[in-house]
C-alpha cells in the first residue's frame, strides 16, 4: 500500500526494522512488529525462558503467543480510493449525458434547418433533400448509440464499485478474522476501468451539412453531386467520440485542426515520435526509408554496401506525410519507378 499515493501513519512502522510494518503481529502489552522481526528478536532469549518487549520491557514467561494484527488503516486507504474513483466516474457520467444532449439538440437544429433549406428548394431536387435527411438522421442514432452503450457501462461500472464500497464498510466492522483474510486481498484492488473516458468531439458538427444545402439550392443538381460526397467524405472521417485511456496524471485533449497541419518546427515532428525497440536490427550510419503510400508501407534500411531491413510496419495512411531531418544531416530523396521494390 506503501505506493498508492496515501502515506502511512508512524504508527505502522515496525519499531525493530524501522520499516513499514510487514506480516504484522501484536503481543500481550498492544505493541506491534514484524512477525519476523519479533520472532528473530524472542529466539535469541529463548535459552534463558524469560521475554521482553523491545519498547516497553514488559516480561512474558512462557513465550507469548501472537496475535496478527490487520492494518485497519489500510482498508481505508483503500475506500479512500474506491470513494474517489466512485466520485470521478459519476463526474464523467454527468458530463457525457450532458455531451449527449449538446449533440442531440445540435441534430436537431441541423435537421431543422436543412428541411427549411429543401422547403424552398425546386421540386427537382427533392431527391437531395432525402439523403441529406437521412444522413443527419443516421448519425445521430449511431451517436446516440454508441452513447448509450456508454452510458450504461459507466453505470455498471459505478454499481460494481459502489458494491465494493458497501463490501469494505461491512469488513471494517467486522471481528471475525478468518472472513477478513479471506476477503482482505481481493477488495484492497481497485478495479480497472471497464470504460474509457469519452469526449464529445468539438469538431464534429452539423452546420456543413446546412450550408452545403443552401449552396445545393443555389447551384442545383451538378453542384449537389460535388458537395453531397464532400459531405459523406466528412462525416464518414469525423469521428463524434474520441476514446482518451486512463492513464494516470496524463492529460490527454481532444486533437483540433491544428493538430493535422503540416510541422513545421522540431518540436511540431517530435510529437509524433514513438520509441521502438529493436535489439536485433543492425546498425547503421545511413538510414533509408522506403514509403510506398499506397501500399500502406514504411521499411527502414541500413545502407551500405549492402542493404539490410531494419524494420516495416503497415498502417493506414489518411493524412499527407511529411518527412523529418535533422539539422547538418544531409537527405536525399528519390521517386522510384514504377513497380520499383526495395531490396
Amino acid at each position: 500500500m506503501a505506493e498508492s499515493g496515501f502515506p502511512l501513519p508512524p504508527e505502522d512502522f515496525c519499531a525493530l526494522c524501522a520499516d513499514t510494518l510487514r506480516d504484522p503481529v501484536t503481543i500481550p502489552c498492544g505493541d506491534t512488529y514484524c512477525l519476523e522481526c519479533i520472532t528473530v528478536y524472542w529466539d535469541q532469549f529463548d535459552h534463558m525462558g524469560v521475554y521482553r518487549c523491545p519498547q516497553c520491557r514488559a516480561t512474558y514467561t512462557p513465550r507469548p503467543a501472537l496475535k496478527r494484527n490487520l492494518p485497519d488503516k489500510v482498508l481505508v486507504v483503500t475506500q479512500s480510493e474506491v470513494q474517489y474513483i466512485i466520485q470521478e466516474r459519476m463526474k464523467e457520467l454527468q458530463e457525457l449525458r450532458h455531451n449527449v444532449e449538446v449533440l442531440k439538440s445540435g441534430a436537431q437544429r441541423a435537421q431543422a434547418e436543412s428541411d427549411k433549406t429543401f422547403h424552398e428548394m425546386l421540386q427537382a431536387v427533392e431527391r437531395w433533400k432525402a439523403e441529406i435527411h437521412q444522413m443527419i438522421t443516421a448519425n445521430m442514432q449511431s451517436a446516440m448509440s454508441q452513447a448509450e452503450g456508454y452510458v450504461d457501462r459507466l453505470e455498471q461500472e459505478i454499481q460494481e464499485l459502489q458494491r465494493r464500497d458497501a463490501e469494505l464498510r461491512q469488513i471494517l466492522e467486522t471481528e471475525d478474522n478468518i472472513h477478513f483474510l479471506q476477503n482482505f486481498p481481493t477488495l484492497c484492488i481497485p478495479p480497472e476501468a471497464m470504460v474509457p473516458k469519452v469526449l464529445i468531439n468539438p469538431q464534429f458538427s452539423f452546420g456543413e451539412m446546412s450550408k452545403t444545402a443552401t449552396e445545393m439550392k443555389e447551384h442545383l443538381d451538378d453542384i449537389c453531386k460535388k458537395e453531397l460526397s464532400k459531405i459523406s467524405k466528412t462525416v464518414s472521417e469525423t469521428p463524434v467520440y474520441i476514446l482518451l485511456p486512463r492513464n494516470g496524471d496524463k492529460r490527454l485533449k481532444v486533437p483540433s485542426r491544428v493538430d493535422f497541419q503540416e510541422p513545421k518546427t522540431r518540436m511540431d515532428f517530435l510529437r509524433y515520435t514513438c520509441k521502438i525497440d529493436l535489439p536485433e536490427a543492425p546498425r547503421a550510419t545511413r538510414i533509408g526509408v522506403y514509403l510506398d503510400y499506397a501500399g500502406n508501407t514504411v521499411a527502414f534500411y541500413s545502407v551500405s554496401e549492402t542493404m539490410a531491413l531494419i524494420h516495416r510496419f503497415k498502417a493506414q495512411f489518411s493524412e499527407p506525410l511529411y518527412a523529418g531531418v535533422g539539422v547538418g544531416s544531409s537527405v536525399t530523396l528519390c521517386q522510384l519507378k514504377r513497380n520499383a521494390k526495395p531490396y
